[in-house]
């Protein structure tokens, strides 16, 4: 009769405000900070260069942390070096507008001498890009296998076959007649 009311606008990816960041990967020196969390200033924390890659949606590139302002520090500790990370962005989907962030990739080159340049960010942006994309495509492929699970699941429970109906208990079953349809 009528015309299909057009799909519904787009959603602007939100910016996590009251979360935390939180370490899942180090070389085997920086084991340790596995499992760190990094918590958002939203909850009162100081404000850090991870945090602002998340708000601004864009790589932040500190090429000197001693000399940045206000001063950087690595868990509560000032250390020489260069600082930067990227954040992983999501593309666009059914539902929302690409930019949703899904984590933070960084790199170092604290207590060395070496300094992180152009190339390097270029190579960390790349490397963020692959990253997101990764990810999504694992997520949405666990998604998919959960949901063909539930499908599996429900088919199975809903088979004749699990229990054949001779083998259904009736209301007016005793124990020997249960038994015997177990046997």
């Amino acid at each position: 009769e009528g015309e299909e009311p057009p799909p519904p606008a787009k959603r602007q990816p939100w910016i996590p405000k009251f979360a935390a960041l939180k370490y899942v990967f180090a070389n085997e020196q920086n084991e340790y900070i596995k499992g760190i969390e990094l918590p958002s200033p939203a909850l009162g924390k100081t404000p850090s260069v991870s945090w602002k890659a998340v708000e601004d949606k864009a790589g932040v590139v500190v090429r000197n942390v001693m000399e940045s302002d206000p001063p950087l520090v690595f868990h509560d500790m000032p250390l020489p070096g260069s600082f930067a990370c990227h954040p992983l962005l999501s593309t666009e989907s059914d539902t929302h507008l690409a930019g949703r962030v899904m984590g933070v990739v960084c790199c170092d080159t604290l207590s060395s001498d070496a300094v992180l340049d152009a190339d390097d960010e270029r190579v960390l942006s790349e490397v963020s890009g692959a990253a997101a994309a990764t990810l999504e495509r694992l997520v949405a492929e666990a998604a998919a296998r959960a949901a063909e699970e539930e499908t599996i699941g429900s088919e199975l429970l809903e088979e004749a076959t699990t229990c054949p109906d001779e083998q259904k208990p009736a209301d007016d079953d005793d124990v020997a007649g249960l038994e015997g349809k177990i046997e």
